[in-house]
C-alpha cells in the first residue's frame, strides 16, 4: 500500500481506487504524489503541520497542476488551514483535506472494509467446464478484477484484490449448472444432464 509520505494521519490512497505515484524528494514541483483513477489525473501535496497550513502550500499545488497537466489538486494535512490557504484554494480549485477530513476518510475505510469485506461466488457452469473466469466488483475500491476458479481444487478462503491490495474473505460458492440449449438452472450436473437429454430448444 502506498502511505502519505509527509503526513502523520496517513491515508491510503490506492485504497480509495487511485493509483498512485509517489514523485522524487527533490524536484518534485510542488506535488508528493500523482493520483489517477477512471482517467483523471490529481497532483497531492501532503503537509505534517502543527500549526496551520498557509496560502504557499496552495501556490505550490496549483503550480504542479499545471506543470504535470492534472485535472484535480489537492493538499492534504493532519493540521488545518488559515483562511488566506482556504480563499486561495476556493478561487484555483484546489481541495482541501484537513485533519478532521482525513479522520473521517480513515474511519470509513475502515469500517467499510469490515462491513464488506466478505462476498460470495455464484459459479453457472456449463457441461465439461471445470476452469471458470469471473468478474469480482472488490467492495472496498470498487473496482473491479479478474478472479480464475477451477471447480476441481479447493477454494481459497481468502483472495487479495490486485487493484487496492484489501485481502477480501471469501463466503459460499454457489454452483449452478446450466442447460447448454436453454439456459435453464439446475442445482447439480444431474439434473442438468438429464434436462438435457429432453430440451426443447435442442437441435435435432
Amino acid at each position: 500500500m502506498v502511505f502519505i509520505k509527509p503526513c502523520l494521519s496517513c491515508v491510503p490512497l490506492n485504497t480509495l481506487g487511485y493509483t498512485v505515484v509517489q514523485t522524487s524528494l527533490s524536484g518534485d514541483q510542488g506535488a508528493d504524489l500523482i493520483i489517477s483513477k477512471n482517467g483523471e489525473k490529481t497532483v497531492v501535496q501532503a503537509k505534517k503541520y502543527a500549526g496551520k497550513v498557509s496560502n504557499k502550500a496552495i501556490q505550490e499545488i496549483a503550480a504542479a497542476k499545471d506543470h504535470y497537466k492534472a485535472q484535480k489538486a489537492i493538499v492534504i494535512t493532519n493540521s488545518s488551514f488559515t483562511k488566506s490557504a482556504i480563499d486561495l484554494a476556493l478561487s484555483n480549485n484546489v481541495e482541501l483535506w484537513d485533519g478532521l477530513k482525513l479522520k473521517d476518510t480513515i474511519q470509513s475505510l475502515k469500517s467499510k472494509k469490515k462491513e464488506k469485506s466478505l462476498f460470495e461466488i455464484s459459479l453457472n457452469l456449463k457441461k465439461g467446464e471445470v476452469i471458470k473466469k469471473l468478474k469480482i466488483p472488490c467492495p472496498f475500491c470498487e473496482e473491479e478484477f479478474e478472479y480464475e476458479v477451477d471447480i476441481r481444487k479447493e477454494r481459497k478462503e481468502t483472495i487479495n484484490c490486485p487493484n487496492c491490495g484489501v485481502t477480501l474473505q471469501m463466503g459460499n460458492v454457489k454452483k449452478v449448472w446450466v442447460c447448454d440449449y436453454c439456459n435453464q438452472r439446475f442445482d447439480t450436473k444431474v439434473e442438468a444432464e438429464r434436462h438435457e437429454k429432453t430440451c426443447k430448444k435442442r437441435k435435432k
